[in-house]
């Protein structure tokens, strides 16, 4: 496989470089220990290695505390994440480049919609999507 890199990338799990892969023919998320050799190429990088929109393009995500904690419990949750009053609720507004909200979904397991989900009457995710259509457009696809 031969690919042109242009970024490294933290992802709270592990590094990452963000390529234009010559195969697939798009910009690509390679975990830097999975590569287990290097070679340099002669091969001139193709055009459309020059932008990656997903990488150039950001978006704000906005994560609120579970509606179904009471007022005190949302509270807490937002000084725990450093929100911001919105109205009478709070909200976290994450700006993220495109290619990297999936990563942000899973590490802050927003990538299902676990909100109806309890343990003695406690719901078990305490942030959860303002727009719950932003899991459906972002979060990584079932393996």
């Amino acid at each position: 496989r031969t690919v042109w890199p242009h970024a490294l990338v933290w992802t709270g799990d592990r590094w990452h470089v963000r390529a234009f892969d010559d195969t697939r023919r798009m910009h690509i998320d390679l975990a830097l220990t999975r590569i287990t050799s290097l070679q340099d190429t002669a091969i001139s990088r193709p055009s459309e290695a020059a932008s990656d929109p997903d990488w150039e393009a950001k978006e704000t995500i906005e994560v609120v505390p579970n509606p179904g904690l009471s007022a005190g419990q949302q509270s807490v949750i937002a000084r725990e994440y450093n929100m911001s009053r919105c109205g009478n609720g709070w909200v976290w507004e994450v700006t993220l480049r495109r290619c990297l909200i999936p990563y942000f979904l899973f590490r802050f397991r927003l990538d299902e919609d676990r909100s109806d989900k309890s343990r003695d009457g406690f719901p078990l995710q305490r942030i959860v999507l303002r727009d719950p259509r932003v899991r459906t457009r972002y979060a990584f696809g079932r393996d």
